[in-house]
């Protein structure tokens, strides 16, 4: 599960950088460096919860 989490985290921080100041992505790295004590890759409670919507429409 980290390490789907950590991948999963990886690829918003890919897409967050022009969304963020430095502070925050300096804290998105220390989750995802793997040598940092509190880096996802070292926890034990991640959880995964997804949902996926589908819409189903037809013509009159």
């Amino acid at each position: 599960m980290n390490a789907y989490a950590q991948g999963f985290l990886a690829k918003l921080r890919s897409h967050a950088t022009d969304a963020l100041d430095a502070d925050d992505l300096a804290a998105w790295d220390a989750l995802l460096d793997e040598t940092q004590p509190h880096a996802v890759a070292h926890r034990d409670d991640p959880r995964v919860h997804t949902t996926r919507t589908t819409w189903i429409a037809r013509r009159p």
